[in-house]
């Protein structure tokens, strides 16, 4: 029977097609068109929402950081703890400045109001762990001393471009604290030509407003800080936790337990910022989820009008098939055959459309580590499947 009905459905789609191609397209194409816009709304709005929490995890981020007003390196003592895994250190406390003519630092005004600073990495934070995102030129490369980068606002606020080469001179602390600090008379213990090769974004810098946008920085590499690494500074540890998210606490009351006594220091905890984050993004995130909705729906209805319209204009032929003899499974045959076809065919444009436009995902701030074409799955794959069969 299945079969009888399938070889009528066949003949009659062949037999009809020509001059029902228009109908048939016109169909197609509508799906493909309205679905298209919906589906790409729908996998932009998933995509901007998940977007932070993708960035951070490209950039191996620490469970939580520790910041150090003035004290000794402690990385050693933190990597003792029960609860830490592992812990990479940057130092807030090199001294570094661009050099005249006459071998005096130029000392620019951002870094006297203190809305630049310049930081090292210890053992690799920031360039493994809480790795920062190049979004021009390229990284430092940690085992030389001569390459730096810098976030937009850094450069910005001190005239630097990418790819200059700047005569620099790097200071003890000690040296920094001399009343002849700031003339030629204070030679710099290292002078090198630095390079910046590079325009990054921190992880932790994503979404900022204007108040909290500074300070803002320029980072060395660890063999540039290997140099300076002695004495009292002020030091960042970025702490990776054997338990992850979930052994914060505990991990606190043993550092607390662990700093020796009137240490000054704050905590800073990765999965709060993270939530903070996706909080400002998720309005973003809803406005094309809504319109994709309801592109979606109207899509649908417009679609079942156009189909239900298709049928009626066949209610000739069907008498016609009903009175020479057609089953009435022949009859449902041919009416949906051809209009199933356009149906599955605007469907599958439809998903080609939202992935071409895919790369314009997603809205918002966030710097995605992986731009361009994306192919969502689930909403493709529903939404293909409610469009073919709803």
């Amino acid at each position: 029977m299945l079969g009888q009905v399938g070889r009528v459905a066949w003949y009659r789609f062949r037999a009809t097609f020509a001059h029902r191609f228009g109908a048939y397209g016109s169909i197609a194409l509508l799906m493909a068109l309205t679905g298209g816009v919906a589906l790409g709304s729908l996998a932009a709005a998933r995509r901007t929402q998940a977007s932070f929490s993708v960035f951070l995890k490209s950039t191996n981020p620490s469970d939580m950081s520790i910041t150090q007003l003035f004290g000794s390196n402690l990385t050693t003592e933190l990597e003792r703890l029960p609860g830490v895994e592992r812990v990479e250190t940057v130092s807030n406390s090199l001294t570094g400045f661009s050099l005249g003519k006459e071998g005096a630092p130029l000392i620019a005004e951002a870094s006297l109001r203190g809305t630049v600073v310049p930081i090292g990495s210890v053992n690799g934070e920031y360039f493994d762990q809480d790795r920062v995102t190049v979004t021009e030129g390229r990284l430092a490369d940690p085992r030389r001393i001569d390459e730096c980068v810098a976030t937009a606002q850094a450069e910005s606020q001190l005239g630097w471009h990418l790819g200059e080469v700047l005569p620099m001179g790097f200071y003890t602390n000690i040296q920094s604290s001399l009343a002849d600090f700031g003339t030629p008379k204070v030679k710099p213990r290292l002078r090198v030509q630095m390079k910046l090769v590079g325009t990054v974004v921190f992880n932790n810098e994503v979404v900022l407003d204007d108040v909290d946008r500074y300070p803002t920085y320029v980072l060395f590499t660890p063999k540039l800080t290997a140099l300076f690494d002695s004495g009292q500074q002020y030091f960042s540890y970025g702490l990776k936790l054997r338990d992850g998210a979930a052994g914060v606490s505990a991990v606190e009351r043993e550092v607390i337990a662990a700093l020796p006594k009137g240490t000054t220091y704050s905590f800073h905890v990765t999965s709060v910022v993270e939530g903070q984050v996706d909080r400002t993004v998720k309005p973003e995130a809803v406005a094309p989820g809504v319109f994709g909705a309801i592109a979606l729906l109207a899509a649908l209805l417009i679609a079942l009008q156009v189909i239900a319209r298709q049928i009626q204009t066949k209610s000739e032929e069907l008498a016609v098939l009903r009175a020479l003899g057609a089953s009435r499974s022949a009859v449902i045959g041919d009416c949906l055959s051809g209009v199933l076809c356009a149906v599955v065919v605007g469907s599958l444009l439809a998903v080609g459309i939202a992935v071409a436009l895919s790369p314009l995902a997603p809205i918002g701030p966030a710097v995605y580590p992986s731009p361009g074409v994306a192919v969502d799955y689930l909403v493709l794959g529903a939404g293909f499947l409610d469009r073919t069969y709803g």
